[in-house]
């Protein structure tokens, strides 16, 4: 009874004065005469990286603009780069220390790393080449090497470079057969690099382990055909353990029967703690109550004779969020939505044509859990996420920690939608917030703003509206108030 007394005190508080609010702001008119794309990167409380790319119609020289906000969005520096000509911006990949990014060369195998130091703007460059032609999908940088992976003849490959000597090398054990490489994964304690590979025939994955020099010093295979790792991250927890994270099917296929979570100082596929979406008892959260009762007692019924919960979904994994020794996992089900081609005739009638086309990702709803040190699920909960659509399938749902309650926010047509919960059953607050509207037509111009987790109880969002027939690029930081001396 006190406990349902004290959440529904905690309710009525919130009811009156939880509310995101803009505190700072900034805004950049763009040039028509050139074409621009903006990128922004959390520095947390020591601010934000906004870089600037800009170039001219027709194959003009490619300028990066680079500026160092602090945190209340006063400039602390800015940096400038021209590419040079026939190079194109390929990736980039952000540390502690630097911001780089990869430049390949049209129509050759040279390509160019650019490092910017975030401390106060300086920069330096280092050429090379990448001994072999290949499709980039990866790119990081390990103090002062730079790892590049992708495919050769449908072949994953992985080419070394050393920014002193400028050298470069590919990475032995890697190039074979129905193999593709998941990801990259470095630590700050080590300078180890860890290449995931899924084996697609027999649904497997291994990570193969290589030192700073490139060399090859251990090889661990995880699942298969029957627990098929779907995805994979290694991360800390908040007390430096390795964990790793993902989901699983027992199936080869890219639908997921629910997480799982490896204490990789045992890796093992005996190891793997498999966490059905079913078993999580908040599950369902994300569902009107009578619909979520409904599915329940059906799942009720299914076990009691013996039958499996047939649910599988596609989920967005993201990183483990560290807060004050808590470790916190989301996931974000989607799923690809597909339409058939259309041609419009010149009397308005519209035909469809052939089979369907990939349309956009839309998603549906976001798990959160909480666990221990030895992954251990410690409480879990679901929120809705109202069918967000995206060409890009990139993580939405974004979280900050206040007090003992989890901020999460996600940007939908024009408006931000933040919720409040506690760790485990109670949605506390739900709230919207308007970025931005022209008056004047009441229409709203930013249906694709983005949003970012910045650092306590701060958010980013930021985007592109037109104002007086001018484009605007703006960043507004919004402030979750949450005033606990209130009643």
């Amino acid at each position: 009874m006190k406990n349902i007394i004290k959440i529904l005190f905690i309710l009525i508080q919130f009811e009156s004065f939880a509310q995101m609010v803009e505190s700072n702001s900034i805004e950049i008119e763009t040039n028509n005469k050139f074409i621009e794309d903006f990128h922004i990167h959390s520095l947390k409380e020591d601010g934000i990286l906004l870089v600037n790319s800009k170039s001219e119609f027709f194959n003009s020289d490619l300028n990066l603009h680079f500026t160092h906000f602090d945190s209340t969005f006063k400039v602390k520096w800015a940096s400038f780069y021209t590419a040079k000509k026939n190079f194109d911006f390929d990736k980039y990949y952000i540390n502690d220390n630097f911001y780089h990014v990869l430049f390949t060369e049209k129509e050759s195998t040279n390509f160019g790393v650019f490092r910017l130091n975030l401390s106060n703007g300086e920069s330096d460059y280092y050429e090379g080449n990448l001994l072999t032609r290949m499709d980039i999908q990866h790119f990081v940088v390990v103090n002062n090497k730079a790892f590049i992976g992708g495919e050769y003849n449908d072949r994953p490959v992985v080419v070394t470079f050393n920014f002193h000597d400028l050298n470069s090398k590919v990475l032995q054990d890697l190039h074979a057969n129905n193999f593709t490489i998941n990801a990259f994964e470095t630590f700050k304690d080590s300078q180890d690099i860890w290449i995931y590979l899924k084996d697609q025939k027999n649904c497997s994955l291994s990570i193969k382990k290589y030192n700073y020099d490139g060399k090859l010093f251990e090889t661990t295979k995880l699942g298969d055909k029957n627990i098929n790792l779907i995805s994979s991250k290694i991360l800390k927890t908040s007390k430096n353990k390795p964990m790793m994270v993902g989901s699983y099917s027992d199936q080869c296929t890219e639908f997921s029967k629910g997480i799982y979570l490896l204490d990789m100082s045992n890796p093992t596929t005996e190891n793997i703690q498999l966490i059905p979406y079913s078993n999580l008892s908040n599950f369902y959260n994300f569902m009107a109550p009578k619909r979520k009762d409904r599915v329940i007692a059906r799942n009720k019924i299914r076990e009691s004779k013996g039958k499996s919960i047939n649910q599988k979904y596609r989920i967005l994994i993201h990183d483990i969020y560290n807060f004050d020794n808590q470790n916190i996992l989301i996931g974000e089900i989607f799923y690809a939505d597909y339409k058939p081609p259309v041609v419009n005739l010149p009397n308005m009638t519209a035909i469809r044509l052939g089979q369907n086309v990939f349309n956009s990702f839309r998603y549906t709803q976001a798990i959160i859990c909480g666990f221990d040190e030895d992954g251990n699920i410690k409480w879990n909960n679901s929120i809705s996420i109202d069918n967000v659509i995206s060409t890009n399938l990139e993580p939405k749902v974004q979280i900050n920690k206040l007090n003992e309650l989890n901020l999460l926010a996600y940007p939908k047509e024009g408006r931000i939608n933040s919720v409040v919960i506690n760790e485990k059953d109670i949605s506390i607050k739900k709230d919207k917030y308007q970025v931005s509207t022209n008056n004047k037509l009441n229409t709203y111009y930013d249906n694709d703003s983005n949003l970012l987790a910045w650092f306590d109880n701060h958010f980013l969002v930021w985007g592109t509206k037109t104002q007086n027939l001018k484009e605007i690029f703006y960043i507004k930081k919004l402030t979750y108030q949450l005033d606990f001396n209130k009643n």
